[in-house]
């Protein structure tokens, strides 16, 4: 019976994990983290496509995967023969699914669902 409070309770309650769950998988990072001998053997090879500077991190981005090394390990000399990207901590993907769940629970707030309002019922 949907139309019961504790159904939809649970209904809302289970979308929102739902929609926890897909966005934890698409934002993580998913980089495995180096050493620096690592990383020296890394760019020592040809096979890195871009460096990209953060303020945390320096990800090397290779044929295969994404390697990250701390930006308090490397010095500007290791990337001598490699263009240097500086990486904006912005991520717009993540502010604009923050946009859309502050909407779909303000919208559920606008509409007043029965299972918010108190019900003064006397039996």
């Amino acid at each position: 019976m949907l139309g019961s409070k504790t159904n939809r309770i649970t209904l809302y309650v289970s979308a929102f994990l739902v929609i926890a769950l897909v966005l934890f998988a698409i934002l993580r990072d998913r980089s495995n983290q180096i050493t620096l001998e690592e990383a020296y053997e890394i760019l020592g090879g040809t096979s890195v496509e871009h460096v990209v500077a953060t303020k945390d991190y320096v990800y090397l981005k290779t044929n295969e995967e994404i390697y990250k090394i701390a930006s308090s390990q490397v010095t500007p000399k290791m990337f001598s023969n490699h263009k240097v990207e500086v990486g904006n901590e912005t991520n717009f993907l993540l502010y604009f699914l923050y946009i859309i769940l502050i909407l779909g629970v303000g919208s559920l707030l606008w509409f007043k669902p029965k299972f918010i309002q108190p019900c003064y019922c006397t039996k």
